[in-house]
């Protein structure tokens, strides 16, 4: 079943596939990465960089929350390893804080208002 989160971020890469697969290079004065700056309307190409980087964070996040739900602390494995529940709760950690960093970059990218609020909001969710 699909998380909310993985739902959003489909959809974002579904936008990017269908302008994609509009764009006619061979007809076009400019880059494709100007072209994606200019209808997303990203201040510099850079955010370019940051949009990919922030898909592929948030799938690659997705799959340790995943695992981390099914398997627990224990893991697929199922030995009593104290190393690896550790290895397993602080990548869950990890996963968690850069999946944060990532919907922040993409906030500032795409300029939505009242960003300072919702990154206030994330200190408050439970994990």
């Amino acid at each position: 079943m699909e998380t909310i989160i993985e739902k959003y971020n489909n959809l974002q890469k579904e936008i990017l596939s269908n302008f994609s697969l509009k764009w006619d290079g061979a007809n076009c004065e400019t880059t494709f990465r100007n072209d994606v700056k200019i209808f997303y309307g990203f201040e510099k190409k850079f955010g370019w960089n940051i949009l990919l980087n922030a898909f592929y964070v948030i799938d690659d996040t997705e799959f340790a929350k995943n695992s981390f739900k099914e398997f627990d602390l224990q893991g697929p494995s199922r030995h009593r390893d104290v190393g690896e529940r550790y290895l397993r709760l602080y990548g869950l950690l990890n996963a968690t804080y850069q999946q944060k960093l990532a919907v922040e970059n993409l906030l500032e990218i795409h300029k939505i208002e009242k960003k300072k609020n919702l990154k206030k909001s994330y200190l408050n969710l439970n994990l």
